[in-house]
C-alpha cells in the first residue's frame, strides 16, 4: 500500500509543479509585455557615473529619464539630458553621457573670458547665459564660438573643469538624445523631479 501511495503522488506533484511552472510563465510574458513598451519608449533608468554633473548630481545617483516627451516638445534650454556619444573610432562601443543644454538648434554660441554669450532669433545681438540655477563651476580657459545647425544641440557638465562635452567634442545631434532626466530617485534624502529652469 505504502509503494502504491508513493506512486500515486508522485504524478499529482509533477502535476502541480507543471502548472505553477506554466503560471509563472505566464506571469513572466505579461510582465516582459508590460515592461519592455515602458522602458523602450516611456522611461529608463540611469546611474551617474562621475563628477562631470556635481554639484547638481553625483556620482551614484539614480534617475529616472523621461523618453516619451521628447517626441511631444522641443528640448528646452536649462534641461539635463542623457544621450548617446558615439566615437570616431567605430570599434568603441557608445557611452551613455549626462549634460546640460546650453544652446538650441540655429543658435550661435560664443565662449570667452568665462562667459556663455547666446545670439539667438528672440536676441540676435546676443546675451549672457546666467546659470545661477545649478551653481556651475569656474569656466575659466575655455573658449568656443560656433553655430548650430537645426538638429544640433551644445550641452556642458556643471562641473566645467572636469567635463567632457561640447567643448571637447562639439554639438550633439538629435538622434543622439535619449531622454530628459526626469526624477531622482536616489538618494532619498535628495528625491527630487526636476523642470527646466526659467532664464
Amino acid at each position: 500500500m505504502e509503494s502504491g501511495e508513493l506512486q500515486e503522488k508522485q504524478p499529482k506533484i509533477r502535476g502541480a509543479l507543471r502548472e505553477q511552472g506554466i503560471e509563472f510563465l505566464r506571469v513572466f510574458i505579461i510582465a516582459v509585455a508590460l515592461i519592455l513598451p515602458i522602458r523602450l519608449f516611456l522611461i529608463q533608468p540611469f546611474y551617474v557615473h562621475g563628477q562631470s554633473m556635481e554639484p547638481s548630481f553625483y556620482d551614484t545617483d539614480y534617475l529616472i529619464i523621461d523618453k516619451i516627451s521628447l517626441r511631444l516638445r522641443p528640448i528646452k534650454r536649462g534641461e539635463v539630458i542623457v544621450f548617446q556619444y558615439r566615437f570616431s573610432d567605430a570599434s568603441k562601443k557608445p557611452r551613455y553621457l549626462i549634460k546640460r543644454v546650453i544652446a538650441l538648434p540655429g543658435e550661435r554660441i560664443r565662449i570667452s573670458n568665462g562667459f556663455i554669450t547666446l545670439f539667438t532669433k528672440e536676441q540676435p545681438q546676443g546675451f549672457v547665459l546666467q546659470e545661477d540655477f545649478y551653481q556651475p563651476r569656474s569656466m575659466a580657459g575655455l573658449f568656443d564660438d560656433r553655430v548650430l545647425s537645426e538638429d544640433e544641440y551644445y550641452v556642458l557638465g556643471d562641473n566645467r573643469p572636469v567635463s567632457e562635452d561640447s567643448e571637447n567634442f562639439g554639438p550633439i545631434h538629435k538622434e543622439n538624445i535619449v531622454g530628459r532626466v526626469w526624477v531622482r530617485g536616489f538618494p532619498f534624502q535628495r528625491l527630487a523631479v526636476f523642470d527646466p529652469p526659467t532664464y
